[in-house]
């Protein structure tokens, strides 16, 4: 009975698909400690200049859709930790 490839080929398949929804479906534990301290800062968006004379204009709204609506984030403090 198992001498058919087909049979083989679906066994194989059903333990397959088993294993990757025992994977994927196994929970997961956030670490202790806080994440972030504060929610994220959101504070108006602003056209820039700098000194060579190069410009951006970003979007003056957050709602704002069409050409140049893009937003520019300014990073100005990045945290990591290792495990």
């Amino acid at each position: 009975m198992w001498r058919h490839p087909l049979l083989k080929a679906a066994l194989l398949f059903y333990i397959g698909w088993g294993g990757w929804n025992w994977y994927s479906d196994r929970p997961f534990h956030q670490p202790d400690g806080v994440l972030a301290a504060d929610d994220p800062q959101q504070t108006t968006l602003v056209d820039g200049v700098r000194d060579d004379g190069m410009w951006i204009k970003s979007s003056l709204v957050r709602d704002d859709t069409g050409a140049g609506a893009c937003e520019i984030l300014l990073v100005s403090d990045v945290a990591l930790q290792s495990q």
